[in-house]
């Protein structure tokens, strides 16, 4: 009897497959480690809620747990990352929608290790990585007090995620190569630069923006080193580069978004109207006092400038240009050296939007305009007012240019060091316009 003659290339293929299965067992097997369940909280219901009201106004959760328009924690909050939406879910007790079904243990997995009730990874725009930081116990205060709220029957949306995002497994391999189990606390420290600490890594999550992400959206939980916000366009700006300012400011700024030279806007305005405002004056003094203290108080070298010496005639015609511009438009409330009004508007003359080589938080600021956040230190912030129906984007170019050379520490260096990347190009300016304002 003769056998059919098998193709050469089929050993290969089954070897191949073979290889496939092994990486998918691996991998899965790493995404799916985890530290070992810590004891539920001894405290009562009732200091479990009292704790949790204060904790989740820490977090910010409901800031991303609300539509807008939607039910208060109902979640449908879109959030869009480079590979499609994700919508965050319904933190009410719910039975079908929300968390009605669930127990602390369920709420302590998903905070500390990203897993779902049942045992589905989440998707990483909700921070696991900086909540697996959370003590259980007050993980277990935040869901006794979120079991009180009324139940919303919000159905939870569906990611749009591309393929293969939207799948389990990519998120298993994003975990195998990003995540590693961090070991539980039971109790949170309370006082010193342990409890800043905590608040800076955890709750606070403040590494979600302030650390550089690569391609696949990765992070070191325990950076701050700075980063490019994904979708959105703003820059994070390093959390160890504060020798700009006092601690008193710092504390100031943190609580209330205004401070003598400095004003919150975008994203971190966000972050104090809902959160930080609300935060203890003890905790944001300690969160303060922790920054001040990490090492690494140099400018690293993506952020800094190039240094420029005797402008060509091309570059002086931009910056006189500029500098008209700013006389125009700006000096009114910036003021004719930069120094602004304390309190009022913030000053140009040491403002790292201006002094960092990335222009995205200046252009978006010169662009759309923005409010500082209204707080109880703060009621009634000035604003910027927008000036893309203003300025050309020749015009908006030549006068952020100016900025950057005049206060943005670029002038008098070493002629031989000369770049011309202080200049800012109309046709980046474009770039900018096409971005969302928020």
């Amino acid at each position: 009897m003769n056998w059919p003659r098998l193709p050469r290339w089929l050993p290969w293929l089954m070897l191949l497959l073979w290889l496939a299965y092994v990486a998918w067992v691996l991998i899965w097997a790493r995404a799916q480690r985890s530290a070992p369940l810590p004891p539920p909280s001894t405290l009562s219901q009732s200091e479990l809620r009292k704790r949790g009201e204060y904790l989740v106004k820490l977090g910010n959760c409901a800031a991303c747990h609300t539509a807008r328009g939607g039910a208060p924690w109902a979640g449908g909050r879109a959030f869009e990352t480079p590979f499609g939406t994700v919508y965050s879910g319904n933190l009410t007790p719910h039975p079908e929608h929300g968390l009605g079904r669930w127990t602390a243990d369920d709420f302590w997995r998903a905070m500390h290790e990203g897993k779902s009730r049942d045992g589905h990874f989440l998707n990483p725009v909700f921070p696991y990585q900086n909540f697996a930081a959370i003590a259980r116990d007050d993980s277990d205060a935040m869901f006794a007090w979120l079991q009180q709220l009324p139940a919303q029957a919000a159905p939870r949306r569906a990611h749009a995620l591309r393929w293969p995002f939207n799948t389990q497994f990519s998120l298993a391999l994003w975990r195998a190569l990003y995540v590693e189990p961090q070991a539980a606390l039971q109790e949170a420290p309370q006082d010193g630069m342990a409890r800043g600490a905590y608040l800076a890594r955890g709750l606070g999550h403040c590494s979600a923006c302030h650390a550089p992400r690569d391609r696949l959206g990765g992070f070191n939980p325990a950076s701050l080193g700075g980063g490019k916000m994904p979708v959105s366009g703003w820059y994070a700006p390093p959390l160890l580069l504060q020798e700009r300012w006092e601690e008193a400011d710092l504390r100031l700024w943190l609580a209330s978004g205004q401070a003598a030279r400095h004003a919150a806007y975008g994203p971190m305005a966000e972050v104090i109207f809902s959160s930080m405002q609300y935060w203890k004056v003890e905790d944001i003094a300690l969160l303060a006092a922790w920054l001040k203290a990490q090492p690494g108080q140099t400018l690293p070298p993506h952020l800094q400038l190039p240094k420029l010496g005797q402008l060509q005639p091309e570059e002086a015609q931009i910056a006189q240009r500029g500098k008209q511009l700013y006389q125009k438009h700006c000096a009114e409330c910036h003021g004719e050296q930069g120094q602004g009004v304390p309190g009022v508007y913030p000053a140009l003359n040491r403002d790292s939007s201006v002094q960092y080589a990335l222009p995205e938080n200046a252009l978006r600021l010169i662009l759309h305009g923005g409010f500082a956040p209204a707080t109880g230190g703060n009621p009634r912030p000035y604003g910027m007012p927008p000036f893309a129906m203003h300025l050309s984007e020749q015009e908006v170019a030549d006068v952020l240019s100016w900025l950057r050379v005049e206060w943005g520490g670029a002038a008098k260096a070493d002629p031989a060091a000369a770049q011309n990347k202080v200049f800012i190009s109309a046709p980046g300016v474009a770039q900018m316009r096409s971005l969302p304002a928020e």
